[in-house]
């Protein structure tokens, strides 16, 4: 008896139909020089410039960037959307740390604002309290990212902190 049926025998599964919630992700396709500015806590903001080239890739269904700089960094970003859970998804890699920032959300205010928060972080681990949210602003040729950490405080759901973590402005060349 085989184990797995014949060639002709197999029906592949329905291929996801792409939403309008993936077209939303197309807007990081392309192109960018991003400038980000990192407010470190007690110091002036730390400056640096990238460049990111975005790639449409699964048939539409997910947009994976890199981001390189001179200083020898480099990182990966992969961003889709969950058709069962309808959530927007989102995962960040890079050389300065050995952890993945895992995020979710979904389009809030404006149909071009995208709201991430994180699922898991490596700051999680260490400050259980402290998450981060991640916002997108989708304006023509540029995308405007606020990176914001908050801390949930001993009083309860109300007792919470949010301060800015990083500014990330894309430029489409």
């Amino acid at each position: 008896m085989p184990l797995a049926p014949a060639p002709s025998a197999y029906v592949a599964p329905p291929r996801t139909a792409l939403s309008p919630e993936h077209a939303l992700l197309q807007n990081f396709v392309g192109r960018f020089v991003a400038k980000t500015r990192y407010f470190a806590t007690g110091s002036e903001p730390v400056e640096a410039v990238a460049e990111v080239t975005g790639f449409s890739i699964l048939g539409g269904l997910y947009v994976e960037m890199h981001f390189s700089r001179p200083e020898h960094f480099s990182g990966r970003a992969i961003f889709g959307f969950s058709t069962q859970r309808q959530l927007y998804t989102s995962v960040w890699m890079d050389t300065l740390s050995g952890t993945p920032l895992l995020e979710a959300g979904e389009v809030t205010g404006s149909p071009n604002t995208l709201e991430l928060r994180s699922v898991d972080s490596p700051i999680s681990a260490v400050e259980p309290n402290r998450m981060l949210r991640t916002v997108y602003e989708f304006r023509g040729s540029v995308i405007q990212a606020t990176v914001l950490a908050t801390v949930q405080g001993a009083g309860g759901p109300s007792d919470r902190r949010e301060t800015r973590v990083m500014d990330v402005l894309y430029t489409r060349l």
